[in-house]
C-alpha cells in the first residue's frame, strides 16, 4: 500500500445480513490503514435488525407477522421494550425450598395456579453474583386433599436441559431460599404499555403500546444477528491497520438462552458445563464487534447502543489496539472485554512450547470511553499486558 484506503459511509442505516468478517488479507499495510468512517457530521448506523412492519389491532394489542424471526430483545421508537414478565419490573417472587435430591424447586402454587401456556416459559432468578435464565420443563401443582387448609401449598419445577444438571451440579450461586425471582415470556403476561411477547409457534409478535404510540407511528427494530463486525486473523498472518471510526453499531441478539438457557457467571461470562465439585465450564457471549487475533486496531468515537450482549470484545492474541472516546449505551452484556480469564496453556511437544506469548493480549490502550447504563459489567479485563485508563461509568 502507498497510502490509507479509506471507506465513507453516507448518512443512513445499513442493515447487514450477516457479520462483515476482515481477516489478514483485508489490512493495511506499509504503515498505512484501511479506514471505515461516517462521512463528517453523518449518522451511519450499522444495525443487526429488522423492522418489523404489517401492525394490526387485536384485543388492545398490536400485532405483526415475524415471519423465521427469533429475538429475546426489541426497540420500539428508539427505546427498548420489556419482555412480558410477571410480576412486573420492580416486583419479585421467592423461592421457597429446593428439593436438591429430585432436583425441584419448589415455589408458592399461588404464583402458577391461573397460568394456562407453559411453552416456551422462562425463570428468570437473581442468585447471588450469578443470575440464571431458565427454561421451564414442566411445573406441578400441589393435590387439592392436603388435610389442613393452613398447610403450605408449594408447586414444583423442573428445568429444561442442559441448564436443569448445570444448575445443581454448580456450587457457585448456593441454592438457598428466598431467592427472588420472576417468570418471562408469556402472552398472558402483556398488561403494562411497552411490553412485548414473541409467539414462536404462530410467527407473531404482540406489543402493548405506551402512551401516544399508533400503529401508523410506531417504528419497531428486532435484532437478528449475534456479532456486526468481526476482525480475526491468524497466528501467522494477523489482522492489522484497521481503523472504525464516527460509526454507530446497532441491535444485535444473542440466542442460546432461547436453546440451552443462560447460567450467567462472574464478568459476563456464562456456564457452559459443571460437574458438582465447583468445578466450571465458562464462556463468553458473542460481541457487537469481535476482535481476535489482531494488531493495530483502532476503534474510536464510536456509538454502542442497543445491544443484547457484549459490545466489544478484545481476545486471543490481540495487541498494540487502541478502543477509545467511544459511547456504550443500552446494552445486555457487558461494555468492553479484554483478554481471557485464565492465562494460556500452550501443549508442550518434543521439549518445545509452539506460539507462547503470541496468543495472550498485550498492550492495548482503552481509554477515555463512556459506559452507560450496563446489565452486567463496564469493564472486564483478563490476563492482560500493557495499561489501560481512565473510563467514565454512569
Amino acid at each position: 500500500m502507498k497510502g490509507d484506503i479509506v471507506v465513507e459511509l453516507d448518512e443512513g442505516t445499513y442493515c447487514l445480513t450477516e457479520t462483515f468478517c476482515l481477516s489478514g488479507e483485508d489490512s493495511g499495510n506499509n504503515g498505512h490503514n484501511v479506514i471505515y468512517r461516517a462521512v463528517e457530521n453523518k449518522n451511519v448506523c450499522i444495525s443487526g435488525g429488522k423492522a418489523i412492519e404489517n401492525w394490526m389491532l387485536e384485543d388492545s394489542l398490536f400485532v405483526a407477522p415475524v415471519k423465521g424471526l427469533k429475538f429475546r430483545q426489541i426497540y420500539v421508537n428508539g427505546k427498548r421494550a420489556i419482555r412480558s414478565r410477571t410480576p412486573n419490573a420492580g416486583d419479585y417472587y421467592k423461592t421457597k425450598l429446593w428439593d436438591l435430591e429430585n432436583k425441584k424447586l419448589m415455589i408458592d402454587a399461588n404464583y402458577i395456579k391461573k397460568m394456562k401456556d407453559i411453552y416456551k416459559l422462562e425463570m428468570v432468578m437473581l442468585m447471588k453474583s450469578a443470575d440464571a435464565y431458565l427454561r421451564i420443563n414442566d411445573m406441578v401443582l400441589p393435590t387439592d386433599s392436603l388435610p389442613f387448609e393452613w398447610l403450605p401449598r408449594y408447586a414444583a419445577i423442573r428445568f429444561c436441559e442442559p441448564e436443569q444438571e448445570m444448575l445443581y451440579n454448580r456450587a457457585l450461586a448456593s441454592k438457598v431460599d428466598d431467592i427472588p425471582f420472576y417468570f418471562e415470556n408469556s402472552l398472558e403476561f402483556i398488561d403494562q404499555p411497552g411490553e412485548w411477547h414473541l409467539d414462536q409457534l404462530n410467527e407473531k409478535l404482540y406489543y402493548k403500546p405506551r402512551d401516544g404510540e399508533t400503529i401508523h407511528n410506531l417504528e419497531v427494530v428486532a435484532p437478528y444477528l449475534e456479532t456486526l463486525v468481526q476482525i480475526k486473523g491468524a497466528l501467522g498472518n494477523p489482522a492489522r491497520n484497521i481503523q472504525f471510526k464516527g460509526l454507530q453499531f446497532m441491535h444485535t441478539t444473542w440466542l442460546r438462552p432461547d436453546n440451552k438457557g443462560n447460567l450467567t457467571y462472574l464478568a459476563g461470562q456464562y456456564v457452559s458445563g459443571a460437574n458438582g465439585s465447583n468445578q466450571l465450564l465458562v464462556s463468553r457471549p458473542p460481541a457487537a464487534v469481535q476482535i481476535n487475533m489482531a494488531n493495530n486496531i483502532v476503534i474510536e468515537k464510536n456509538i454502542f447502543m442497543h445491544l443484547g450482549a457484549t459490545a466489544l470484545d478484545i481476545q486471543y492474541g490481540a495487541g498494540h489496539n487502541t478502543v477509545a472516546g467511544n459511547l456504550i449505551q443500552d446494552v445486555s452484556g457487558n461494555g468492553i472485554s479484554i483478554a481471557r480469564s485464565s492465562c494460556p496453556k500452550p501443549e508442550m511437544f518434543a521439549n518445545q512450547i509452539p506460539a507462547t506469548g503470541m496468543e495472550t493480549e498485550r498492550h492495548n490502550l482503552i481509554s477515555n470511553n463512556y459506559i452507560t447504563p450496563h446489565w452486567h459489567r463496564f469493564f472486564w479485563v483478563g490476563w492482560h499486558i500493557g495499561r489501560l485508563c481512565k473510563q467514565c461509568y454512569h
